[in-house]
């Protein structure tokens, strides 16, 4: 899979792949690299300049195997939206000062990661909102890859609320209408730094497999 996006002088090639990609476009400044975490790939993309910004995992759970409650665990009011857009924007640019999927340089770089995180955010229709005394606090936004798998594509809970149960509500629910829609599978790629979330899809049932590594290069 490769995409090319643009963010002012910035052109990004985003691939993932199974192996290291020698072609380059014409024109491109920055290229993210996600390919099989194995030694093999990562000498190559080391002696071709990248380096190794992340190693992430794909959390499944299986939601016509799934013994859980569901129910139980829907701690906050959570209802599916278009609304909130600029209010979760703005949670958004405060949730990922680390996350390689927005901060695509070697230094971390907040104005670039701000303006790929609203790319992400303008391309979304709806999303799944958690309430918290009639506040907006969090959200989480899922993409079908087909009849049977749907990906949690994009969640972030305000740092503040985090501590209200915002976040397994979110995943909870998420998980209970994908069940009641007829999905096989929820997924999610996550950061192997990322523990707190780990431990959430861990609750829920999930499995953790197909560790893949994060490459970066500017050009």
């Amino acid at each position: 899979m490769e995409e090319i996006r643009t963010y002012g002088d910035i052109v990004l090639l985003n691939i993932e792949g199974e192996r290291k990609t020698d072609e380059t476009p014409f024109g491109i400044t920055h290229i993210r690299e996600k390919i099989p975490s194995t030694l093999e790939n990562q000498l190559a993309m080391n002696q071709d300049g990248f380096f190794l910004a992340d190693r992430m995992l794909c959390t499944t759970i299986n939601l016509r195997r799934s013994k859980v409650d569901y129910e139980k665990l829907i701690r906050l009011e959570v209802e599916q939206t278009s609304e909130y857009r600029e209010e979760f924007r703005a949670i958004a640019h405060k949730s990922f000062p680390v996350d390689r999927r927005f901060h695509i340089t070697e230094e971390y770089n907040e104005e670039l990661a701000n303006a790929i995180i609203d790319q992400w955010i303008d391309g979304l229709d709806e999303w799944l909102v958690c309430m918290y005394k009639d506040l907006p606090v969090g959200f989480l936004a899922l993409k079908e890859q087909d009849e049977k798998n749907i990906e949690i594509y994009l969640a972030a809970v305000d740092e503040r609320y985090r501590l209200t149960g915002a976040a397994i509500s979110l995943y909870t629910k998420a998980a209970q209408v994908c069940k009641e829609k007829g999905y096989t599978n929820l997924f999610g790629w996550i950061s192997t730094v990322n523990t707190p979330v780990m431990n959430l899809y861990s609750s829920l049932g999930a499995t953790f497999s197909r560790p893949m590594d994060v490459f970066l290069k500017e050009l």
